[in-house]
C-alpha cells in the first residue's frame, strides 16, 4: 500500500500531483502550509472544496493536513511586486517541514506540484531532484531507535 504526501493549495500544480497520486492507487495525504501570506484563508477554503469534490471519486484521499509555519519573510497586506512573493529557501522549508509528518504517515514520498514558471532560485527541477535526494536519504538512515519513533518501512 503506497502512501503519498502531497503540499496541497488547491491550485493548477498541487492539484494535478494529487490526482496522479491518486490515479495511481496510493493513499495521498494532502499538507496545506499556513506561512501567513494575505491569501491563505480564501485558498483554504478553496482547496477545502476542492477536496471535498475529489473526495467522493477517490476512498484513498485522506483528510487534509494544515501545517502553520512560521517564516521570516517580510509580510505584505497586499502583494504587489514579485520581490514581495518571494520567500527565502521557500520549497525547501516546504518540504522539510512535511518530511517529518511523511514519516509519521509511513509515507513514501513527499510532492510538490511546480511547472517551474516562478523565477526563484529554489523552483526548478535540479533543485528539487537534489532536496528530494537528501530527504531519502533521511529517511532511508533512520532506525527503529530514531528520534522520530517511526520504524523502518
Amino acid at each position: 500500500m503506497k502512501k503519498s504526501v502531497v503540499l496541497f493549495s488547491g491550485g493548477v500544480e498541487s492539484t494535478c500531483v494529487l490526482y496522479l497520486k491518486l490515479l495511481e492507487g496510493q493513499f495521498v495525504y494532502p499538507v496545506y502550509v499556513k506561512c501567513g501570506m494575505p491569501w491563505e484563508r480564501l485558498e483554504y477554503v478553496k482547496a477545502t472544496e476542492l477536496w471535498q469534490e475529489t473526495k467522493r471519486r477517490f476512498s484513498k484521499l485522506m483528510p487534509i493536513k494544515v501545517l502553520p509555519l512560521k517564516t521570516y519573510h517580510k509580510k505584505h497586506k497586499v502583494i504587489e511586486t514579485e520581490e514581495e512573493l518571494f520567500i527565502p529557501l521557500r520549497n525547501l522549508t516546504l518540504l522539510t517541514a512535511v518530511a517529518g509528518y511523511a514519516l509519521s504517515k509511513g509515507a513514501e514520498s513527499v510532492s510538490i506540484g511546480s511547472l517551474g514558471l516562478y523565477p526563484f532560485p529554489d523552483n526548478n527541477l535540479a533543485y528539487l531532484k537534489e532536496v528530494e535526494r537528501l530527504i531519502t536519504d533521511f529517511w532511508r538512515g533512520c532506525s527503529k531507535n530514531n528520534a522520530l519513533g517511526v520504524g523502518e518501512r
